[in-house]
């Protein structure tokens, strides 16, 4: 929704700061933008048909498949990369679904006193990282973690599959591209993304590999080369603004 109305802010400043607009919207993000990108695509495919059309867009290693993909590396035994993630998952989630009155409902001892203070906005994700333990899911309470593992309806999963943007069919060409060595994105969300969207007759969609080894953040700017030589060919340039 963000994201939207930035559009519909820019459609009403363009004419005061003599900006010609054709009409084409492009979209794409990288790792949460990549997830924010299709999930603004959907929304203006699903809801908003008469005021949006989409004409291609490029999303770029994002978690696309909360509730299966990302489901499996938050109860990983192995140590993340960036552990600091998923209290800001549930600390932000928090404040639109609920799931508790008190960090000590689901964090166990210390992190429930030592997490909350940091998510402020005055600290880093590496000064969270290091109140973190390696293992993220290690700051949950034990009865939390097995009550999440065996209840398909459990209030946070539902949030989880709330906020997948992969089940639906896009209308217009999509590159979806990742990098193989991705440590913090695990590029099954790529390949789960492109196998629904052909699963439900989309046909020009497709993935590309910007790196075999490159890791989360150096994947970045090859990522976003890769985007930019997908839609140049769909822009529609004239000579003024060529």
């Amino acid at each position: 929704s963000a994201t939207i109305d930035l559009f519909r802010a820019a459609r009403e400043l363009a004419p005061q700061l003599n900006y010609r607009l054709n009409g084409q919207i492009f979209l794409s993000g990288y790792s949460q933008g990549g997830h924010t990108a299709m999930a603004t695509h959907m929304m203006m495919q699903s809801q908003l048909p008469n005021e949006f059309t989409v004409t291609a867009s490029v999303p770029m290693s994002g978690a696309y498949d909360l509730s299966g993909v990302m489901v499996d590396v938050m109860l990983s035994d192995s140590d993340y990369a960036v552990p600091g993630y998923l209290p800001y998952l549930v600390f932000s989630w928090n404040q639109r679904y609920n799931f508790y009155s008190n960090p000590s409902d689901y964090l166990k001892s210390p992190y429930d006193v030592t997490l909350p203070p940091l998510f402020d906005g005055t600290h880093g994700m590496g000064e969270i990282n290091a109140a973190m333990p390696s293992v993220p899911k290690l700051i949950f309470k034990q009865e939390m973690i097995d009550s999440f593992s065996a209840n398909p309806n459990h209030p946070f999963r539902l949030a989880l599959k709330d906020n997948d943007v992969y089940d639906w069919k896009p209308e217009c060409p999509v590159q979806i591209v990742f990098c193989r060595a991705d440590e913090e994105v695990n590029p099954r969300n790529a390949l789960t993304l492109l196998n629904s969207f052909k699963a439900k007759g989309a046909t020009d969609v497709d993935t590309l590999c910007a790196s075999e080894t490159l890791p989360h953040f150096q994947c970045a700017q090859f990522a976003v080369l890769a985007m930019k030589a997908f839609v140049t060919p769909y822009q529609q340039a004239d000579s003024c603004t060529t």
